[in-house]
């Protein structure tokens, strides 16, 4: 229904809660609320927010790798390059399909980007 402040707020009240749920992970439900500030354009906080993914919730390592190549999308718009480039090289430590496409994007970024 697009009503992306008002899931934000959900978020965090469920991130709160001492009810846990099979369902979602903590760490989805915080990449989610990042999620939803990226979509209502507010690129620092979804930024601080997919980053809380990382050091909330190490252990999560699908979201975090997500919650990587997010931000880092964020700083390529940006054209925030060393930006990009730091959080293309995180998702590379991760031994996951998603490395490749980390390596590709960088190797393009070095490429394309002058220093």
């Amino acid at each position: 229904m697009k009503n992306y402040t008002e899931t934000v707020v959900a978020y965090k009240n469920a991130l709160k809660s001492k009810i846990t749920t099979k369902e979602y992970s903590n760490a989805e439900i915080q990449f989610l609320m990042a999620d939803a500030h990226h979509l209502l354009n507010h690129y620092e906080t979804a930024v601080e927010e997919y980053l809380k993914v990382s050091y909330l919730y190490p252990k999560d390592v699908n979201w975090v790798i997500k919650a990587y190549l997010r931000m880092a999308r964020i700083f390529e718009n940006d054209e925030q390059w060393e930006n990009a480039r730091i959080t293309y090289k995180k998702v590379l430590v991760f031994d996951a399909d998603e490395s490749k496409f980390a390596q590709e994007k960088l190797d393009w970024i070095e490429e394309h980007i002058q220093p």
